[in-house]
């Protein structure tokens, strides 16, 4: 599902171009034509732009404005800047690409999803948990296990805990703090300041298939998460199953233009 576009070898221009008076700013035009010629490989990936003064020469206008605009596109990490060397057009790079989550969105935010609580309880913390919820040895925290289900079929099983305040109600606990519905809602509580997100490849245990209804033993994805508060505090735990059929990742790599 990854796509990128590639175009290079193009012959670069050497004709003048000069900005139009337009309601955009001199340098956003600027950077606008730049960004086209890099799209249609007039500048390919790894090639070195003219200088400042050229460039200012080109599209008549001042090189502090040329600079302006080929700031804004290395902050769009289109170019880089070596010194004593120049500008250069940066290479395709894959490492720092992100995926969307939009189906995982559709699962947990449709109008038809209906959840159904399997578990709901108090528990001593596993070492992992006092780990990474950085509770002390002994420490209790409140386990909720619940199913999705959208137009009948279920399709997410999702494993919460969240250490156990006996000062709060368990299922406002929950509900606050270990459910992501409200993140694709724009509905949750503002407990959370932020969050990490770990998927991998799953194999679904017996008790996890007869949840989902799907045979034990097949292809799932995992999410872990871990959620902080403003006091940058752990303050909830779990993970995510869906079978594989029901969760896509896809991204963008490369120049995309209109």
């Amino acid at each position: 599902y990854n796509k990128f576009n590639i175009i290079v070898g193009a012959p670069k221009l050497t004709v003048k171009t000069q900005v139009k008076n337009s309601t955009d700013r001199a340098y956003l035009q600027v950077a606008s034509v730049l960004r086209g010629q890099i799209a249609d490989g007039t500048y390919p990936f790894g090639s070195k732009l003219p200088s400042a003064l050229t460039l200012s020469h080109q599209f008549q206008v001042s090189p502090m404005t040329v600079r302006q605009a080929l700031l804004l596109l290395m902050e769009e990490g289109l170019l880089r800047s070596l010194q004593g060397s120049g500008t250069y057009v940066k290479h395709l790079d894959i490492r720092g690409c992100g995926f969307s989550l939009d189906s995982l969105a559709d699962l947990i935010g449709t109008e038809n999803a209906k959840v159904r609580i399997l578990k709901i309880r108090t528990q001593k913390a596993s070492d992992s948990l006092t780990g990474k919820l950085r509770l002390k040895p002994g420490a209790r925290v409140v386990q909720v296990v619940r199913l999705l289900m959208r137009n009948g079929p279920p399709v997410l099983l999702q494993r919460g805990y969240v250490p156990c305040d006996p000062e709060r109600p368990l299922v406002e606990a929950e509900l606050d703090t270990i459910s992501l519905s409200g993140f694709f809602t724009g509905q949750h509580s503002g407990l959370i300041k932020k969050g990490e997100l770990e998927a991998r490849a799953w194999l679904l245990s017996p008790e996890e298939a007869e949840f989902l209804e799907q045979p034990a033993g097949s292809a799932a994805f995992l999410i872990d998460y871990l959620f902080y508060d403003f006091q940058d505090s752990p303050i909830g735990s779990g993970a995510f199953v869906i079978p594989h059929h029901y969760l896509v990742f896809k991204t963008q790599i490369g120049l995309w233009t209109a």
